[in-house]
């Protein structure tokens, strides 16, 4: 499903520019200094504050994977979610995923059982999510690593700039939403309950019921996250909606400790104290087994010729080369439009907003005005 945050319970209270985002202006600077140089490798960004670390994987300047530590995004949790794969393909994957050591959204699209874009939907909505945690870290420690890479968790290539602003819109989505959820606490320490009322027609996406059966009046909201695979922004909107059609509400009494063994969101990075899991105590040595009689050496193969496996190696490898370049140019353009256009449609909802609320206000005058004019008509007309 595409997310679009909603305003908020407080967005009637009249026109109010959407809050500030305060990223990390030095890191921001060293990004887009990656960028304008072509820089491909790996940015390990260090929080002072808990020494929580990220990398930023760029493949000539365009961003394609973000790594956070004690976070793996569960790419299968929200397939199942949205429906995109069944609970019975759900149980094989995770099985060959444990065996295999294949991710299991990968196996999906191997199998023709997702199509490749909805796996490349997910993934960029974790890179988002895992881009503005750490740019909302306010002291960090940057170190720059030449040629790192890695093939987990990718999208295609993306540029940076339009990247930023869709960060910064987000965060400013999460911002007006939450207060509509709850006016304290934070998704990492306020729990959610059902309330028993029915949903209602116009919430029948299947991650509004994936959401609504994680909650269970002890589950933080980043919790309740967790269990669906979606990010922090993603479980905020839809609990807001829920929460606004009387399905779910705040859970009384204490809020949840902060503390927990590993981030159940992307947007915690920097922001909570991962607490380390206790080490398992050392089993006994066994004991040494007897050491088995040397095998005889095999006899050596003759040798080829070392210059004609490299040239074949070579044309072999230039020419899926050039093919995989020229897929790769051809779908980042596609998607740097389709990014470019939703930052677009997003800063246009936050500007309506504003002439929305305005307008509500001038309609509730004159209605009151309007229900008050038949008193006033009834006293000027009787007699002294």
């Amino acid at each position: 499903m595409a997310i679009t945050f909603g305003r908020g319970k407080r967005a009637a209270d009249g026109p109010a520019d959407p809050p500030a985002v305060d990223l990390n202006a030095h890191l921001v600077r060293d990004i887009e200094n990656a960028a304008k140089k072509g820089f491909t490798g790996a940015l390990e960004v260090t929080a002072r504050a808990n020494s929580a670390s990220a990398r930023l994987y760029l493949f000539e300047g365009r961003l394609y994977a973000v790594g956070l530590d004690d976070y793996e995004p569960p790419v299968l949790e929200r397939l199942t979610a949205s429906g995109a794969v069944s609970a019975d393909h759900a149980r094989s994957l995770r099985a060959d995923a444990e065996r295999d050591g294949v991710g299991a959204g990968v196996q999906a699209v191997q199998r023709g059982w997702l199509a490749v874009e909805a796996l490349a939907t997910v993934h960029q909505e974790y890179l988002l999510a895992s881009l503005g945690a750490v740019l909302t870290c306010d002291k960090v420690k940057v170190n720059l690593h030449k040629d790192m890479t890695t093939d987990a968790f990718c999208t295609l290539p993306l540029p940076v700039e339009p990247l930023l602003d869709a960060v910064r819109v987000r965060s400013q989505r999460l911002a007006t939403t939450w207060p509509g959820l709850s006016p304290v606490g934070s998704a990492a320490t306020i729990r959610l309950r059902a309330t028993g009322a029915p949903m209602p027609a116009n919430l029948s996406l299947p991650e509004f019921a994936a959401l609504l059966s994680a909650v269970d009046g002890l589950r933080t909201v980043d919790e309740v996250a967790a269990v669906g695979g979606f990010t922090r922004a993603e479980a905020v909107h839809l609990a807001g909606l829920l929460a606004a059609a009387g399905v779910i509400a705040v859970a009384p009494g204490e809020t949840a400790a902060a503390g927990a063994e590993h981030l159940k969101v992307p947007e915690a990075f920097g922001h909570v104290v991962v607490e380390p899991e206790p080490e398992p105590e050392p089993e006994p040595e066994p004991e040494p087994e007897p050491e088995p009689e040397p095998e005889p050496e095999p006899e050596p193969e003759p040798a080829s010729d070392p210059q004609v496996a490299a040239r074949a190696r070579k044309a072999g490898t230039d020419h899926v080369s050039q093919l995989r370049l020229e897929v790769a140019e051809a779908e980042v353009a596609e998607l740097t439009d389709a990014l470019t256009e939703a930052v677009l449609v997003e800063r246009e909802a936050i500007t309506n907003a504003g002439a929305i609320r305005a307008r509500l206000r001038e309609a509730r005058a004159e209605a009151d005005a309007l229900a008050d004019a038949p008193a006033d008509d009834a006293a000027a007309t009787e007699g002294p």
